[in-house]
């Protein structure tokens, strides 16, 4: 699973990226609803579809810039919602994972 079906699944906070990265645009753009479909089962070039969301404030390279301006725009409410959505399994169990890997003095 790649870490960008989870970016598309969080796509709703990148109008704060730019302006211009409204709901609207991002179904325009990538010709389908992040927020209607199963990104997980249905989009099989998430990389390619988030370089091409992202194109007008520098595009996505998976460089540590390019993660960290998607991350910096994602708060921790959204990627709460995303969990008990329960609509990217993967997301789900990568941060149970996580979670059991980390000690609990870091999850607070």
């Amino acid at each position: 699973m790649e870490v960008e079906t989870w970016f598309l699944a969080l796509s709703e906070n990148f109008v704060k990226i730019h302006a211009k990265y409204t709901h609207e645009y991002i179904v325009r753009t990538l010709t389908y609803d992040p927020n209607s479909i199963n990104l997980e089962n249905q989009i099989l070039h998430p990389f390619a579809d988030l370089n091409n969301l992202m194109s007008i404030s520098g595009g996505y390279n998976k460089s540590k810039s390019s993660v960290e301006k998607i991350l910096k725009c994602i708060p921790l409410e959204s990627v709460k919602k995303l969990v008990n959505s329960k609509k990217v399994k993967h997301f789900n169990r990568f941060l149970r994972q996580l979670k059991q890997g980390i000690p609990a003095k870091y999850l607070n």
